[in-house]
């Protein structure tokens, strides 16, 4: 799994970098969503987004800025087929990362192990309204 070098912006202990990058996903041009370029005004910051964190992230869904996919599963069968986009970033190798089935169950039951049950189960942060 070292191949997939997730490491290198979902990075401990947050498993995040919180940096802005573009990871190759396909421009939906009916959003029109520009990014970080939305907030800058700089070109170089087209269609990147914020790495968020991984923690947790088997509740989170939906997935990706505009919440393209419902699984973890679209999400590693995303980054196995990449797009060339603008301002790709240069850490997601075009065409994809080469991960085989196995690979994939393996990620996402590591995925599942970030989850905080103890943090979500806390009434402190539970939500007032019961919902």
């Amino acid at each position: 799994m070292s191949q997939a070098k997730c490491v290198q912006c979902h990075v401990e202990p947050l498993f995040s970098d919180f940096s802005f990058r573009n990871n190759g996903i396909a421009i939906d041009p009916l959003l029109n969503d520009s990014g970080r370029a939305h907030i800058t005004g700089l070109p170089q910051d087209r269609y990147k987004f914020k790495t968020p964190s991984l923690r947790n992230v088997g509740l989170t869904g939906p997935y990706m800025h505009d919440g393209r996919y419902t699984t973890l599963q679209q999400c590693l069968d995303h980054y196995t087929n990449l797009q060339n986009t603008i301002n790709h970033d240069p850490l997601m190798p075009i065409g994809g990362i080469p991960l085989t089935a196995q690979e994939k169950t393996e990620i996402i039951a590591f995925l599942h192990t970030l989850t905080d049950y103890e943090f979500i189960n806390d009434q402190k942060f539970a939500d007032p309204n019961g919902n």
